[in-house]
């Protein structure tokens, strides 16, 4: 486009506002409807307008009195009459006031090229003039001086313009048509398609791409149906299984069948479709001549098999025929299953080592789960630490099981054996409907360290009841592409924390941990699962350790942590390295936090706590409830989400990640607050932040301090951050941003950012309840910014193309 284009767009001051059939042009530039006479007629009806310009088919043409001088304009066609279904930029030396007559609009734009055209329209909301072609992707407008625009994309590299929700008869239109569709490709990728029920299988629909955009990982919209039938969680009862929202997904097959699963990933622009073909087998039929029933009251009634060849009296003869199963020629698939109501004592690890050919360990008869049982006498110990013990293994199932310890966390008295581990090269694992109890290490899936990622792969956590745990309910690596999925992980409420947790000889030997840590995530789902705990061991074990640790070695690769229900925790949620040493480092945190939500308890800190760059953390619900402050740090609650780097361990390539946080809605009723409470707190080093369409409420702010959006405690340049469409309700507090860069908001707008954000009361359901619901008056309401992966709110309610402020569509 020419100098002279651009200094004419530049130029324009403002568009005609349209009563009945008269339209009123201000002094300049104004841009208008066509009519429906020629060019030169319009001219000579208001000869105050001396230029004419319309732009079609990526080609300007112009019109201009015969006063002024046609060779400046040589080089351009000229207009001959003024398209009612096209607008024009038009120039006027004073006020000016038109009578004319619009046509309507023509709805087929098929004819359009790749480019830009101005337009005119009747009453339509801009959602559907995007609708007529898919060819349409924006449409920009100039309203009283003012800019608006509505696209299909992604505009929040238009924050600074208000949103655009009608077109207006006599208003012209500055529309973007790109025939170049969006090249939208959809990846589903399997861990397996076919195994036998009850098993596991996970998805990753990582290798989608879109033309449109840079970061498919988070930009796009997934959507998962895995078509079962009667799918449900025990232990997350409220739950569909049968749907998944983020880009991994995982799903636990216990009827055999064949399912067809679907992804349907979306931008705002276009969606695609693909499907993959599942198979899951009868166990009674794969397993008909290799079942094996274990029952110590010699109860086979319910066995699969009444071939008493296939019947056991003990756990030991159980474990001995397990371990024997590597050595077996041939190898066969085996299912050992426990009589339901009995309790069996587990006097020596069960060892499973190069085994690939299928193994089930499930229970028979309709009874409460059989309890395998580790106590402290010498004669009932498992003296190397585990239970089960996994190595070199794959399609390995264990449901319908109760593993029982001694461990007491309310006294901290009780040996304190390891459940599950499974070590190196394990893969295709499904751990499912078991209770476990009274352990250290509840399940220990080790899968690597950083530099063996990949070595183990698929295991599967789901639908587990994990509690009364010594050290953690779920500790270790699981290689590539796991999930934790539907448990019910929860220290005892009564736990009793002290200093020396760490000393595993100790009596009484405290409890350590929370319910899941992993050092070197890579490609890891946490969903759907329920969470607390109000236990640890440093600060004379006030300081309750996170219910999700995750990245600790410096890293995770493309992990989703969506759909809980986190409640306790010092810190909620921490991603940050455990040490400051050369595999303590942070480099990356590629991680998805969304549609979780968070309640503190009376010693919950902070709830996110991120030493890793990259981070997008959205949808989600922060909750305080009026229920007391931690003892130790500030003594209060004192921040949802705070970014900070310990001892300098990261890279400059951790630093370089930019950090989003979209959509969350945080609501603190504790009167004993922090003295600086705000959604946001940057401590070290982070300076690239987007924060968009966040919702405040605040009512309560400790009188020594303060609250508000961000609370920035670094001298580094808040450049970087960009912000808006926030809204804030913390009535004793003036600071939008606070501390280190203390700014009210219309102080803080001179930086150029929450230009659209705003400072009122969000009228929520119910706020003393934490009913997050907007009401019809509520201010949120069409007031967020679209951006991409956002399509789907808390309770995945689809977003419309004005979505609302806050974790909650209304």
């Amino acid at each position: 486009m020419s100098e002279f284009i651009k200094t004419l767009l530049v130029c324009i001051l403002c568009i005609c506002c349209l009563h009945s059939q008269e339209i009123s042009l201000n002094k300049g530039w104004n841009l208008i409807g066509g009519t429906n006479q020629l060019a030169s007629d319009f001219l000579n009806k208001y000869p105050d307008i001396p230029i004419i310009w319309g732009y079609s088919n990526n080609q300007w043409s112009f019109k201009v009195q015969p006063s002024v001088a046609k060779s400046n304009y040589q080089t351009y066609s000229e207009i001959q009459t003024l398209d009612t279904n096209a607008a024009y930029y038009v120039y006027t030396s004073k006020i000016l006031i038109i009578d004319e007559t619009f046509g309507p609009i023509d709805n087929n734009y098929s004819s359009l090229k790749d480019g830009y055209y101005l337009i005119t329209s009747q009453d339509l909301k801009s959602e559907e003039l995007l609708a007529i072609n898919t060819d349409i992707i924006s449409i920009h407008s100039l309203d009283q001086s003012n800019w608006k625009v509505k696209e299909k994309l992604d505009y929040s590299n238009h924050s600074t313009l208000e949103p655009l929700s009608n077109l207006r008869q006599g208003y012209g239109y500055w529309v973007k048509v790109d025939k170049n569709k969006e090249e939208l490709s959809v990846s589903l990728s399997p861990s397996r398609t076919s195994c036998v029920a009850p098993c596991s299988i996970l998805y990753s629909g990582l290798g989608s791409t879109s033309s449109y955009l840079s970061e498919p990982f988070h930009q796009l919209q997934y959507t998962w149906s895995f078509n079962d039938i009667k799918p449900s969680f025990v232990n997350s009862p409220l739950v569909n299984p049968n749907l998944g929202y983020s880009p991994l997904a995982a799903h636990l097959y216990s009827t055999p069948g064949t399912y067809l699963t679907t992804l349907l990933v979306s931008s705002s622009a276009s969606s695609q479709t693909t499907s993959s073909l599942i198979t899951i087998a009868d166990p009674n039929v794969i397993f008909s001549n290799t079942t094996y029933c274990v029952s110590k009251i010699n109860s086979f009634t319910a066995c699969p098999t009444q071939d008493s060849n296939f019947h056991l009296s003990s756990y030991l003869a159980a474990s001995e025929l397990m371990k024997s199963l590597r050595f077996a020629k041939p190898k066969v698939a085996t299912r050992v299953l426990f009589h339901t109501d009995e309790t069996f004592d587990v006097s020596e690890q069960t060892y499973l080592r190069d085994f690939h050919s299928g193994l089930q360990i499930s229970s028979y008869g309709s009874g409460a789960s059989p309890i395998l049982l580790v106590d402290d006498s010498s004669s009932n110990y498992v003296s190397s630490g585990n239970m089960i013990y996994m190595v070199d293994v794959s399609d390995i199932s264990i449901s319908n099981i109760h593993f029982k310890g001694s461990y007491n966390p309310t006294t901290g008295i009780g040996k304190h054996i390891t459940g599950i581990f499974m070590y190196l090269g394990c893969s295709d694992i499904t751990i499912s409907n078991n209770r476990f109890e009274g352990m250290g290490l509840t399940i220990y899936p080790h899968g690597g360290t950083s530099s063996k990622t990949g070595q183990s792969k698929h295991i599967a956590i789901i639908d587990n009841y994990i509690s009364d745990w010594q050290d953690y309910g779920v500790f270790g690596d699981f290689g590539y592409l796991g999930t934790l999925m539907g448990n019910w992980i929860k220290q005892n409420t009564n736990a009793i924390s002290g200093s020396d947790g760490k000393c595993r000889d100790c009596v009484p030997n405290f409890p350590d941990h929370g319910p899941i840590r992993t050092a070197y995530p890579n490609n890891l789902l946490i969903q759907y699962n329920d969470m607390y705990n109000n236990a640890g061991w440093s600060s004379s074990g006030l300081a309750h350790q996170p219910n999700i640790r995750i990245g600790t070695g410096g890293s995770a690769t493309r992990c989703v942590i969506a759909d809980n229900i986190l409640n306790g925790g010092f810190t909620t949620v921490s991603l940050t390295p455990a040490n400051p040493t050369i595999e303590g480092i942070a480099k990356i945190g590629d991680i998805i936090i969304e549609r979780n939500q968070f309640t503190a308890s009376d010693n919950t800190w902070q709830m996110v706590d991120s030493g890793l760059g990259g981070s997008i953390i959205r949808n989600n619900l922060f909750l305080k409830p009026n229920n007391g402050a931690p003892t130790i740090g500030t003594s209060s609650f004192k921040s949802a989400i705070v970014f900070k780097i310990v001892n300098n361990n990261t890279t400059l390539e951790n630093l370089g990640f930019k950090n989003r946080i979209y959509n969350n809605t945080l609501i603190s009723n504790s009167q004993n607050t922090a003295a600086n409470l705000a959604l946001l707190e940057v401590n070290s080093h982070f300076s690239m932040f987007e924060i968009y369409n966040n919702l405040l409420y605040l009512p309560y702010i400790h009188p020594s301090g303060d609250g508000g959006l961000i609370s920035w405690q670094h001298t580094e340049s808040m450049t970087k951050v960009h912000s808006n469409n926030n809204l804030l309700y913390a009535p004793n507090t003036q600071n939008f941003v606070f501390n280190n860069k203390s700014h009210s908001l219309t102080e803080w707008q001179t930086s150029g950012n929450d230009i659209d954000s705003i400072l009122l009361d969000p009228i929520l359901v119910d706020s003393s309840t934490f009913n997050a619901t907007l009401t019809t008056a509520s201010p949120a309401i069409n007031k967020g910014m679209m951006i991409n992966g956002l399509r789907l709110d808390f309770k995945t309610k689809p977003r419309d193309m004005s979505p609302d402020i806050g974790a909650l569509e209304f």
